[in-house]
């Protein structure tokens, strides 16, 4: 289908109390637009999404749209792959909100630190995905800062 009107994704969470009779969904929320300005076509939850053939991880969108909200985080989230075996980085637990230098790669254990700006950085493969997407939607991406600063979290 097309959404010339744009699409928003976020990540949808279980939540720490559900008090609602109907059954929570977890996945990747979507809202998708013909037109801007209308109301979304698609407003629903799914344990699956693929934008032009692309499928986005729902573990990917939740974490990084948590890493997006710290500010502590803004620009230390980074797509990595491993030098030695080129497979996608995607740290999770601890390693998703604590930058480190050097990374031990998921698949071949390689051990080795990211190029970049920033010597201690995380590695969520979503941002470039993110970017590639951006290359041919019809319009800009927008971005949303929350204003918050550390001393408010």
């Amino acid at each position: 289908m097309d959404f010339s009107g744009g699409i928003q994704v976020w990540g949808s969470n279980p939540a720490f109390i559900w008090t609602s009779e109907r059954a929570e969904e977890e996945g990747v929320h979507v809202h998708a637009f013909r037109q801007p300005g209308e109301k979304p076509e698609l407003d629903e939850t799914y344990g699956e999404v693929a934008i032009d053939g692309v499928n986005l991880d729902p573990s990917m969108v939740r974490v990084l749209m948590a890493q997006r909200a710290l500010p502590s985080l803004a620009n230390r989230v980074v797509t990595i792959d491993c030098p030695s075996c080129r497979h996608p980085q995607f740290g999770v637990g601890e390693l998703a909100f604590n930058p480190i230098a050097t990374h031990s790669c998921e698949q071949c254990g390689h051990q080795f630190s990211a190029l970049g700006r920033f010597r201690k950085v995380i590695a969520n493969p979503l941002p470039r995905i993110l970017s590639h997407l951006a290359e041919t939607a019809p319009r800009e991406p927008q971005q949303h800062d929350l204003g918050l600063t550390p001393e408010t979290l």
